[in-house]
């Protein structure tokens, strides 16, 4: 995967699916989001809510970003 820094944002992630965001990125996203949040709450079992929008793409990158 070739990470294109540039998506990261102040407060968001923004990028053309399928170009700079795909699903690697995010699958390894869900897997750095959950590691992170492992080690500041220091909890092994943890809930988080995801939400999309209407886009085409929003499905499947939310089905990476979960699995990870």
């Amino acid at each position: 995967m070739n990470l294109d820094r540039g998506v990261f944002r102040e407060y968001d992630i923004r990028g053309i699916w399928n170009k700079s965001i795909d699903n690697g990125f995010c699958l390894a996203l869900g897997v750095a989001f959950a590691k992170y949040l492992k080690g500041k709450l220091a909890k092994e079992k943890l809930s988080v809510s995801v939400g999309y929008d209407a886009r085409l793409s929003s499905k499947e990158i939310f089905h990476a970003l979960t699995k990870g």
